[in-house]
């Protein structure tokens, strides 16, 4: 088996030429830096952001590798594991997101914290299918045996790739070509004994037709059991804080088993301002904040289970006319899922005075305060958790199929072609448990006095006692109980490609190669949600409305490298490269993408490289065709600026006003109802535009020929999203058009008014291209190995040491939700409103280094993460949201201190066929910190800290027929 491969950090190889549709025979390795003189020829490979071959590994935009290496002594099972350490990830959804609507139950990446679909996912240099209507791939349908290596390249690469690239692409690099069998199998636990996962595959391959064919099959199954917040003693209690006074108490919901009603009364002449809750049998006490809050927490998970069973086929044959023909076939099959505490009754209720449940005390406050007509029907809002029901249980079961088809081949002078078709089809289905329905609630609070039934007793109904903890008898939490509900997505993507590269004589000293091609892609996306579920009647789960929609693109793009000067004094090399993409989208319309770079090399060994880019996002699936959802939204006078009281003509929004409907006499007369009413819809929007980014980078690369060993490359980048799309709410959408105070933008338009009252009565709100999101940083990458004396060696074949180094530094990472919101800047910042946005927590500085020892067969590896600190938003922007001085607050964690993560690991190859590794994560134990009142989960934020202590993998590679 291969040692350590001394890649290049600044850029690595792709495992099989991308023209070649990753399938030509073997597997081309990036060479070791000593492997050959600089000066000699190079075997000419594609890069991640490319189609263009070139040599020495060089690329004009910033890139990083991670070999199939760094995957084993990180004991990698699961893609997203290795890619979240990496400091330009910013973690997005992972085994650690315990959603809790059931809208996200899989892995993705975030590039730069832009945003899951704002990063596009490749495999094999090509598109992978999204498992969700919002375009985001969930990289668990890649499994971790079947990747080479992973590739990042951190900017726009719309005009290579197409849409989706605004933050840049990740293309996981594919193990196509086997030969023999191997069999891999890994345990992994942490030190608690919970949380195991084993995964175990076979993979193999053969040639056939004397060498010129090759066949080779992949099978795996990776089975992670759950972990939930109550086995941690740091999650294992909700904690909370009053920011007034710093102080922190055991926290959770208003919503807890014993029963509570928020309104102020008085017990027997004894102040409940808070409300009551109730004793076990039944009589009602004052709500105590301090004590009788349910702690939600304990029943969460803070790692989600997963089954995986996988399989892939691959197969090539190259004709006689250096024409080779390949497809691929995969299956993989995913079962994961979420877990949250009891439901509970989220709404008011009506109960009659005479129900027999209550006790004297109990109906005496009804009817002191709860039923003001007299009619003996009171109406109130009745907080319940409903813990007999059991935990909510939210499971996800989903099939991928992935088919490729094509064709590559050479013709003139070392012009190659590629043709090649690409199906995959993507069917999940989610199902709730253990939900409540609200309508069967208030039907069970209304019990007859004398037969003690419900007074309807239709469908079933059995009476319900909320008055207490564990009085729901077992008949009436089976009549509140609804069956699993069910919700179904649907993606199918259907993609031809066809391109030649190739190069031609020019003025230059050496030809201007090229790439041009055709892409075709077909995508169609449904969601069918449960019935139950669009009427809003399942307690604890939102609405959520039906998605059915198809969209075809047509693209034409092609690449240009111009080599201008090479071989002369201050310029050993100096090109230019530029590409453009041509998008004929069916829905949104015609727009193109485009970039443009340079690289200079004035002397060996020094490169420096800038590009600039035109980067664009299509609108997704849910943004486009999720059905409209109507409903009624409550609205406040004060939101009104028409209103007389607050003097529309002062604040220059007369204008607005009048466009709106309100007649000119009717200005300073007219004065919104104090709390009314107006119909909202929301929903998909199919006049979205493009979402379009410009993005510049700028960087050094140093290979001095003096350390043939040492690589570094230091890189700027600025990504700048500007109309980009962000779902407005309807009191949002009122608010935004009176701050823009323009009655033709489209905000304002969207506010209608209905005489005579001139109030508002529908606001149409929606999906807008309004929001701003930018960001701005470095990138810091060295690779260095020496050789060590010979007293160091543990085996005779001598050692070294091999070093690895990512890091960065974010200068600038915020989000601006509409023109008239302010920009919030969180690179360094954790908590509200930071934590609102795309990513939770946004260290300034991170960093990622490992140590490698190697000696013969043996490889032993430290691995140091470290996480900068960081202040509280709260303190920079959450104080002027809700009207407060820093002199008002007093926060128990106004700044989290910097965290470091050491791994051990090993690797050793018992002989050529068998190899061993294993290492423990977090070695030193550390708890994650507590981040305050606005905690993402679990008190902390579980996508940065390691939530789980110290965690032990095994693992062993046998080969069999090499």
């Amino acid at each position: 088996m291969a040692r350590y491969q001394r890649r290049p950090l600044v850029v690595a190889a792709f495992g099989t030429l991308t023209i070649c549709g990753q399938t030509c025979t073997g597997v081309v390795t990036a060479q070791s830096t000593d492997a050959a003189p600089r000066d000699e020829a190079v075997e000419e490979i594609v890069v991640t952001g490319s189609r263009i071959p070139r040599r020495d590994f060089t690329t004009p935009s910033p890139l990083t590798t991670v070999d199939s290496l760094e995957l084993r002594l990180s004991g990698t099972t699961n893609l997203e594991d290795a890619l979240d350490a990496l400091p330009q990830v910013i973690p997005g959804y992972n085994r650690t997101a315990n959603d809790p609507v059931g809208r996200r139950h899989d892995a993705t990446v975030n590039l730069r914290g832009l945003g899951e679909s704002r990063t596009l996912v490749l495999v094999d240099g090509r598109r992978f299918i999204s498992s969700a209507t919002d375009g985001v791939v969930d990289i668990n349908n890649i499994p971790a045996a079947l990747i080479d290596r992973t590739e990042l390249v951190t900017g726009g690469a719309s005009a290579v790739y197409g849409s989706d690239a605004l933050a840049g692409a990740v293309n996981f690099i594919l193990k196509d070509s086997f030969e023999g069998i191997e069999v891999h199998a890994q345990y992994d636990v942490t030190d608690r004994d919970d949380g195991q996962i084993i995964d175990v595959s076979v993979t193999g391959g053969l040639s056939i037709a004397g060498g010129r064919g090759h066949l080779s099959g992949y099978i795996g199954y990776n089975d992670r059991n759950p972990i939930t917040q109550a086995a941690r003693s740091h999650s294992a209690q909700t904690r909370d804080e009053d920011f007034f006074t710093g102080e922190t108490f055991i926290g959770g919901s208003l919503r807890n088993p014993e029963g509570m009603i928020p309104n102020p009364v008085d017990i027997g002449g004894i102040p409940a301002p808070d409300g009551i809750t109730f004793n076990q049998d039944g009589t009602p006490r004052p709500f105590d904040l301090s004590t009788d809050l349910y702690d939600f927490g304990p029943p969460n998970y803070i790692q989600r289970p997963l089954t995986r069973t996988s399989a892939a086929g691959f197969f090539s044959y190259e004709g006689a006319t250096s024409t080779e023909i390949y497809s691929e076939l995969w299956y993989v099959d995913n079962s994961t899922g979420s877990q949250l505490a009891p439901t509970l009754n989220p709404g008011s209720v009506e109960m009659n005075i005479d129900n027999p449940f209550l006790t004297p005390e109990t109906r005496q406050i009804l009817i002191d305060f709860l039923d003001p007509d007299g009619d003996g029907i009171a109406q109130f809002v009745f907080n319940k958790r409903l813990v007999e029901l059991g935990p909510r249980i939210i499971s996800r079961d989903s099939e991928m199929i992935r088919a490729i088809v094509g064709a590559t081949g050479e013709f003139g002078n070392g012009w190659t072609w590629d043709i090649h078709y690409l199906w995959s089809d993507v069917d999940a289905v989610e199902s709730f448990d253990n939900n409540a329905s609200q309508s069967n609630i208030r039907q069970a609070l209304l019990v007859n006095p004398v037969t003690g039934q419900c007074i309807d007793p239709s469908n079933g109904c059995a009476p319900a006692n909320f008055f207490g903890a564990g009085n729901l008898s077992p008949e009436a939490a089976d009549f509140i109980r609804v069956p699993a509900v069910v919700q179904e997505t649907g993606n199918q993507q259907s993609l031809v490609n066809a391109n030649v590269v190739g190069d031609f004589p020019s003025v230059f000293q050496n030809p201007v190669q090229f790439a041009i091609g055709l892409e075709y892609r077909s995508e169609e996306i449904s969601f069918v949600p449960d019935p139950a579920l669009t009427t809003g009647n399942i307690a604890g789960v939102f609405p959520s409305p039906p998605v059915e929609g198809k969209f075809t693109i047509r693209e034409l793009f092609g690449e240009l490298l111009v080599p201008i000067v090479s071989g002369r004094l201050l310029a050993k090399d100096l090109s230019v490269e530029a590409g453009y993409r041509f998008t004929d989208h069916s829905i949104s319309g015609q727009f193109d993408t485009w970039k443009f770079s340079a690289q200079w090399e004035p002397v060996d060994g020094l490169k420096f490289r800038a590009s600039a880019q035109e980067a664009v996002r299509a609108p997704n699936g849910i943004e486009l065709f999720e059905g409209a959802f109507t409903g009624e939204f409550p609205f406040f006078h004060q939101i009104d600026l028409c209103s007389a009281s607050l003097d529309p003509d002062a604040l220059g929004v007369t204008d607005v006003c009048i466009a709106q409907g309100i007649p000119a006499n009717q200005i300073g007369v007219y004065e919104a109802t104090p709390f009314f009413l107006a119909e909202g819809l929301t929903g998909g929007n199919l006049n979205l535009d493009p979402e379009i980014s410009d993005t510049l980078t700028a960087g050094v690369v140093f290979q001095p020929a003096w350390a043939p060993e040492l690589e570094m490359s230091l890189d700027y980048y600025s990504i700048r999203i500007d109309n980009a799309i962000q779902d407005i709410s309807p009191g949002d959408t009122v608010i935004h058009c009176f701050t823009i105070n323009d009655s033709s933008h489209e905000l304002c338009q969207a506010i209608e008014r209905t005489d005579p009252s001139f109030n508002i009565t529908r606001v149409s709100a929606g999906r807008r291209n309004i929001a701003k999101i930018q960001t701005e940083g470095f990138d810091l990458q060295i690779s260095y190995s020496i050789d060590l004396a010979d007293v160091l060696s543990m085996f005779d074949e001598g050692s070294e040491l091999h070093l690895r180094f990512f890091g960065n530094h974010t200068l600038k990472n915020g989000t601006q939700t509409s023109p008239s919101a302010p920009f919030f800047e969180c690179a360094g910042l954790f908590s509200f409103p930071c934590n609102t946005n795309s990513f939770g927590s946004l260290p300034e500085y991170k960093t990622n280094t490992r140590l490698t020892y190697t000696s013969g067969p043996l490889s032993l590896s430290l691995r140091w993460l470290w996480i900068d600190s960081m202040d509280s938003a709260f303190l920079e922007y959450g104080l002027g949201l809700l009207g407060l001085q820093p002199a008002d607050v007093m926060l128990n964690v106004p700044k989290v201190s910097s965290e470091q993560y050491f791994a051990l690991s090993f690797d050793y190859e018992i002989n050529d066929s068998i190899e061993i590794y294993g290492g423990i994560r977090n070695l030193l134990d550390n708890d994650p910190p507590w981040l305050g009142f606005f905690f993402v989960q679990a008190n902390t934020d579980p996508s940065i800290y390691d939530v789980y202590g110290r965690r032990y993998f095994i693992g062993i590679n046998a080969q069999l027929g090499q």
